[in-house]
């Protein structure tokens, strides 16, 4: 009986010490980018939530989860929201009469059409995200597409995670692209198969590094 006092009086000390002990501290250069939760919905419906992203300490992006997640403005909150494909590319030309701008991916002759961004001049650099889901996939070079980038490339490897394969794909730069199984079985998708992204040209979101 003694003998089992003590193991418990040993073990609730154990768990006091637990407790008060101070969290071990991490170096000044290390990054620990972190998301605060958004509110719920109130009871209209509607998402009114404010999302805050802090870096070292520092508010980096701030507002709705919609204007936070889906369009970052920040490369660290692009790779919180998932954006796999960033890229840094320089500004080829400025389309006013279309609102958008033709980019060169950096150590490649590939070009994309990204929104304008009216203060961008030819030769200036800039960050480009893709979402991986946001990139469709054929197996014949399509036609007739309102999406601006049509690319060709090859696929390099193809990696089952759950209920979505995922492809890399040799453009001349490496894109990583999300498909289900039944559109990864539907399109034959091997690996050396010579396919077509597509992408939109606001799928193409510029960020800041």
């Amino acid at each position: 009986m003694a003998e089992s006092i003590g193991l418990i009086e040993r073990a609730a000390a154990l768990l006091r010490q637990r407790e008060t002990a101070e969290p071990p501290s991490l170096p000044p250069s290390v990054r620990v980018p972190a998301a605060a939760p958004p509110s719920e919905r109130n009871e209209a419906g509607d998402d009114r939530g404010q999302e805050l992203v802090l870096d070292r300490g520092r508010i980096v992006a701030q507002g709705t989860p919609q204007e936070v997640m889906t369009a970052p403005r920040q490369e660290t909150v692009a790779q919180l929201a998932g954006f796999e494909n960033i890229f840094t590319a320089t500004v080829i030309a400025a389309h006013e009469d279309r609102g958008t701008m033709t980019c060169r991916i950096a150590g490649s002759t590939l070009e994309l059409e990204t929104p304008l961004v009216r203060a961008a001049e030819a030769g200036s650099t800039m960050r480009v995200g893709i979402r991986a889901g946001d990139i469709l996939l054929a197996a014949e070079r399509p036609n007739g597409l309102s999406a601006r980038n049509i690319l060709e490339g090859k696929i390099v490897s193809l990696e089952q995670r759950g209920t979505m394969m995922v492809a890399r794909v040799d453009c001349g730069v490496l894109f990583t692209v999300h498909v289900t199984l039944g559109a990864a079985r539907a399109l034959a998708l091997a690996m050396g198969q010579r396919v077509w992204l597509v992408l939109k040209t606001h799928s193409c979101h510029l960020v800041q590094e």
